[in-house]
């Protein structure tokens, strides 16, 4: 039944067999079939779509980009669902408009990927973070602050991607979560959801170290710098296709982004810490710790304020710009001094971007700084001032010697040509040394070749297979050779 017109996820009713809940990046919809059609008549559905909430009960969230969703235990008519940064309870009464009774916060960044139930009918809910929270869909509060859970050994990434409850004899809960980086862990909270602890079951051989950023040095076409959640950067020779015989560095937590200085000396490395740290590589025999900045400052919730980008401008690498978790963006002197050890000096800190961080780009004057961000925005700044202008992105000041990053921008109008793109991370995207062509991948391990720039929409592309996943990572190599990394 073609219904909806987007793809969607969907939640059974716990009794009602007709009834369905589906939800995707724009709307929430409440859909009754008609199962008890004659044998040879069509069968047909009833859908209707939620509302949003009062603007006094949305509790700052958007109602939009929904991550999970499940009927309230007990509850014919009530259903909850999960966005990012915490829940919207709605009632959808049989015969009725579904409408948004209110929404309740957990944390501004953490993405609500799982919905389940305790056994004494409240909901527990989580994702992105090592955070459970926990609540009463009835009364419409929170049972207690969100609980963090610490990995034994911090042997596990706990950024949970599903999760369902079991019950036990001891009158504790247990959740059996699925992580993003392909491991199995069983969380055990008390009765009081004072306490939880974790015990890994199973890790994924492939996925314990989650590939974060990767980046070609602007001298050595041939070497590529590999950066992971376990913190570890590798080096690898294109050439050979082999991973180059020395030790890689260690980075002090889980590096997030990385940029290369236009020398092809000093890679940077943004951390899930908010540090940056400037490693030395001349030969690699032994990659070298040439400087650590902290970068951003804890959010207000207490989590970290992870770097989301980092990016050199492109001729000289005076400046370097580090996007934030937190929509801010942190722009550094780039300086020698008399031993040729480099050095960053805060020069100022960009605001206007209301979510994280996805792109950052510098023009070929050096003059220009300009983001995209999660929420949709496209800012420019001058750097010296730090006051804004207009993202115009004239030819001569930001493509050639910049491989240009920012999809959405009127440059890659073009890229944005599936109805399944409705969000601004479905894309990720970089022009060629030459400007000529752009390379994409998407969330659905496509990776497709454009002209450059494209900004007529849904232009042809040429499209290549081979992941299984979305595209996590992707860059242009000298000799026209594109490096993509799955997720």
């Amino acid at each position: 039944l073609p219904i909806l017109k987007e793809r969607a996820w969907l939640a059974a009713h716990p009794s009602d067999s007709n009834r369905l809940l589906a939800y995707g990046d724009r709307s929430v919809y409440f859909v009754t079939f008609n199962w008890a059609a004659a044998k040879d008549a069509p069968h047909t559905a009833d859908v209707t779509t939620a509302t949003q909430p009062p603007a006094d009960r949305d509790a700052g969230l958007a109602f939009c980009q929904f991550k999970s969703a499940r009927w309230i235990p007990g509850e014919e008519d009530l259903a909850v669902v999960g966005v990012t940064g915490g829940v919207f309870v709605i009632r959808a009464a049989a015969g009725q408009q579904p409408s948004c009774i209110r929404g309740l916060m957990t944390s501004p960044h953490t993405e609500i990927r799982f919905i389940a139930a305790l056994r004494t009918g409240q909901l527990v809910c989580g994702g992105s973070d090592a955070y459970l929270s926990f609540f009463d869909a009835n009364a419409m509060r929170y049972a207690r602050p969100p609980l963090q859970l610490r990995s034994p050994g911090g042997t596990e990434a706990l950024e949970f991607c599903a999760a369902e409850t079991f019950g036990s004899s001891d009158g504790s809960h247990v959740l059996v979560a699925g992580t993003a980086c392909g491991g199995i862990v069983r969380v055990t909270v008390d009765s009081g959801l004072n306490a939880g602890k974790v015990q890994v079951i199973q890790r994924s051989p492939s996925g314990q170290a989650e590939v974060r950023a990767l980046c070609v040095n602007p001298y050595q076409s041939n070497l590529l710098a590999v950066g992971g959640t376990t913190g570890q950067i590798s080096f690898y020779n294109l050439e050979a296709c082999s991973v180059i015989d020395s030790p890689p560095y260690c980075c002090s937590a889980g590096v997030t982004a990385m940029s290369w200085h236009s020398s092809g000396q000093l890679l940077v490395a943004g951390l899930e810490s908010g540090y940056l740290e400037g490693v030395l590589t001349p030969n690699l025999q032994k990659p070298q710790l040439q400087v650590s900045v902290l970068a951003t400052q804890k959010l207000a919730s207490g989590e970290t304020n992870e770097v989301t980008e980092l990016c050199f401008s492109p001729v000289t690498g005076q400046w370097l710009a580090a996007g934030s978790k937190d929509g801010r963006i942190h722009v550094f002197k780039v300086q020698q001094d008399a031993k040729a050890a480099y050095q960053l000096t805060r020069q100022c800190t960009l605001q206007g971007n209301a979510s994280a961080v996805l792109h950052v780009q510098i023009s070929t004057d050096e003059k220009w700084l300009a983001s995209n961000a999660r929420d949709g925005t496209i800012l420019c700044w001058e750097i010296e001032t730090g006051k804004t202008d207009s993202a115009n992105f004239p030819r001569e000041l930001w493509f050639g010697e910049n491989n240009f990053r920012l999809v959405m921008s009127w440059a890659m109008i073009g890229i944005w040509n599936k109805d399944s793109y409705k969000n601004s991370t479905a894309v990720i995207a970089e022009s060629d040394d030459a400007g000529e062509l752009v390379a994409v991948g998407d969330e659905d391990g496509l990776v497709k070749l454009h002209r450059f720039p494209l900004p007529v929409p849904e232009a042809e592309s040429k499209d290549y297979f081979g992941h299984c996943s979305r595209v996590a990572c992707l860059a242009w190599a000298k000799g026209g050779r594109v490096i993509t990394i799955g997720a």
